[in-house]
Order: structure tokens, then C-alpha cells, then sequence
């Protein structure tokens, strides 16, 4: 194998040129008598000066007329590369080599580029994550004090229910005693006194331990409710930190501030506001997951405000008067 002298590439024996670089291949006499072949080579007072640079060759272009062993190889004027060239060809293979370079680092800086974007949008998912645990754990709170307070009262109820117990033994002693003393007159009516008094204080305790019941079963139901809505707390949590309910007045206001509706479902709440034929009263909202009318009785004092709820969401609802530019505003939040 021969090898150029300037690309340094692998050449076929036979090459007279080389293939890549176009420069013409000069084998040694050394080479040459051992091949049993002569080579003349161009002296530089042969070259003709307009013709002193080299031809250029077809990158694929190698001698298919034989080996130098078998043809003497003819030297033209004009036709070897002279050293000017040969430094081009290196400074072209440098420029060609710092383009690579320069668009490898282009590359490996756009690749960069995009790994912080996405490291960015990893981060801020990780994030809100982050604070949905967070608003779940509060929840998770929230619901284990009020099971705390159940069982608190459960537990007077329990107590409650064994006074109970004990006014009734005091009962039986004190008839008991009724029957022994009945004839001791005043003493009799002292004890037919007390037992009437035992009997109206276990039916205020019955009273008592009646209403423990329902406000217990009230705060299991809400209990429930919390747990069925905790999938959305954080929404509704969002709208309620950030709502202004504006200005109440004694004589302009609302029954609620917030007021939440299932979708396809109505609710109502009542407007206050001492009018005369003078003062008139405005309503408008921000968006439409919920729509709003006035009653029938939308002239008196007091007035009945219907929402039905559209679709889930928020709307803020903002009464205005007329006469004296009093503002409030109710928050509706329309749940599925």
C-alpha cells in the first residue's frame, strides 16, 4: 500500500494520484529500480509559470492502466503540487475541523439549554405536589380534632347518662321513704317536692342528652361532607383566601357571604337593604359558572337572592345601592 505524503491517507499500490487530496504520487528510486521502473520527475525550470498549480483530481480517481511495474510513468509539466498548495489543503482541514467543533458545542449548549427547561418544569411540578400534601395533611388534621371532639362528647354523654342512672336509685330510696313517712305530713311534702324536682331535672338532662344527639349526629354529617368534598377543598380554599367580601353595613347586607351549590341546583340567600322609591339596588357577577335572579319580593326590605349553580367554578356577586355607593359582595362556589 502506498500512502499520501500530504492527507497521509492509504492509497492502492497502482495509485499515480491521490484519490482525495488530487496530489500526484512519487515513489522512490529505490521503489522504482526494485519494480524494475524508471520515473522522471519535473525539475521546477521545466514547469511553465501559468500553469504551476496543480490539476485537481476526482476524489475517486486512481490508475487503471496498470501497475508501475508493468508502464514507465511519463512526467508533464505543470502537473506536481507545489508547497503553497499543499499548506491550503491543511488549513482548509483546520477550518473544516474548528466548524465541527464549533457546531458540537452548539449542539451540546441547545442539549443544555433544554435539560434546565426541563429541570425547571420537574421542580416546579415537584412544587405544587408539595403543597397539595401539605393542604391534604391540614385537612387530615382538621378532621382527626373534630373525631377527638366527638369522642369528648361521647364520653360526657356516657357520664351524663350515669347521673342518670343514679337520680333514678335516688328516686327509688326517696319513694321508698315516701312509703315509710307518709304520715309525717310536712316531711312527706318535703319529699314529694324533691321528687318533683328530681323529675323535672332528669327531663331537662333527657332534653339535654337529646340535643347532644342531634348536634353529634349534625357534626357526624358534616364530617362526612368533608370527607366526600376533600378532593376539592384546595380550589374552594384558593377562592375564599383570596375573595374580598367588600363593606357590610347594618342597613345594607347580606345573610351569607359564601354560598355553595351543587350543579343544576339552587340555592338562596337574602339581601338586606332599607329602600325607598329613591335608592335602587344593582347586582353583577365576574364570570358565569352560576347565574343569579331577584324574588318576588326584591322590593322590600329584606329580599331573596336565587343562584343555580352551572358549571364548577366560582362567581362573585357584587350588590350596589345607588344612593350612597354602598358595596358587598357574596362569593357562590358551584360544586358537581
Amino acid at each position: 500500500m502506498k500512502q499520501c505524503p500530504v492527507c497521509k491517507m492509504a492509497l492502492p499500490d497502482d495509485s499515480d494520484f491521490c484519490q482525495y487530496c488530487g496530489t500526484k504520487i512519487i515513489v522512490p528510486d529505490s521503489v522504482q529500480e526494485k519494480n524494475g521502473v524508471s520515473e522522471t520527475t519535473p525539475s521546477p525550470e521545466t514547469n511553465h509559470p501559468a500553469d504551476s498549480s496543480p490539476k485537481q483530481m476526482n476524489p475517486g480517481f486512481h490508475n487503471t492502466a496498470g501497475s508501475t511495474s508493468d508502464k514507465k510513468e511519463t512526467s508533464i509539466p505543470g502537473e506536481g503540487i507545489d508547497e503553497p498548495k499543499k499548506r491550503s489543503f491543511g488549513t482548509i482541514a483546520w477550518i473544516c475541523a474548528g466548524v465541527l467543533i464549533a457546531a458540537l458545542l452548539v449542539g451540546n449548549i441547545i442539549q443544555s439549554v433544554n435539560t434546565q427547561k426541563k429541570a425547571n418544569q420537574a421542580n416546579s411540578q415537584i412544587t405544587a405536589l408539595e403543597e397539595e400534601v401539605r393542604s391534604r395533611k391540614e385537612e387530615n388534621d382538621s378532621l382527626s380534632n373534630k373525631i377527638i371532639t366527638l369522642e369528648s362528647e361521647k364520653h360526657d354523654l356516657e357520664e351524663q347518662a350515669k347521673s342518670i342512672t343514679t337520680l333514678e336509685n335516688e328516686k327509688t330510696l326517696l319513694e321508698n321513704q315516701i312509703s315509710e313517712w307518709e304520715a309525717k305530713g310536712d316531711e312527706y311534702n318535703d319529699l314529694l317536692t324533691r321528687i318533683l324536682e328530681l323529675n323535672t331535672e332528669k327531663t331537662n338532662l333527657n332534653s339535654q342528652i337529646s340535643s347532644l344527639k342531634q348536634s353529634n349526629t349534625s357534626l357526624r354529617n358534616q364530617l362526612n361532607n368533608l370527607k366526600s368534598t376533600s378532593g376539592k377543598a384546595t380550589t374552594a380554599y384558593n377562592a375564599i383566601k383570596t375573595f374580598n367580601y367588600g363593606t357590610y353595613y347594618d342597613d345594607y347586607h347580606a345573610d351569607t357571604e359564601i354560598v355553595v351549590v351543587k350543579v343544576g341546583r339552587q340555592k338562596t340567600f337574602h339581601v338586606t337593604a332599607k329602600m325607598n322609591s329613591n335608592i335602587y339596588l344593582y347586582n353583577k357577577r365576574n364570570n358565569y359558572n352560576s347565574t343569579g335572579e331577584w324574588g318576588k319580593d326584591w322590593n322590600n326590605s329584606t329580599c331573596s337572592f336565587y343562584v343555580t349553580g352551572e358549571t364548577e367554578g366560582t362567581t362573585e356577586y357584587t350588590f350596589t345601592n345607588d344612593a350612597n355607593d354602598h358595596t358587598f359582595k357574596v362569593l357562590v362556589i358551584t360544586i358537581p
